[in-house]
């Protein structure tokens, strides 16, 4: 499924562990971000991955495809 900046996703309810995502890793603030709907503030690739940062962790870490749920909808700007 193809994101854009400023899309809505949802961070996976469940799952979210260092085991099931050993890369690019998970730590305990992602967690806390398990079940809610965050936006798409940057788009890049690292290690041939398409990785995803975050406005509501200030950018702050790397998420991929498989920590969203489905597609929610997307921000005009």
């Amino acid at each position: 499924m193809a994101r854009k900046v400023g899309d809505v996703v949802t961070i996976i309810r469940d799952g979210l562990t260092q085991e099931n995502f050993p890369s690019p890793g998970v730590n305990e603030t992602m967690i806390e971000f398990m079940g809610k709907k965050v936006t798409i503030a940057r788009i890049y690739t690292y290690d041939n991955r398409r990785r995803y940062r975050i406005e509501e962790d200030g950018e702050k870490w790397a998420w991929i495809d498989g920590m969203f749920e489905n597609f929610d909808y997307t921000i005009d700007i």
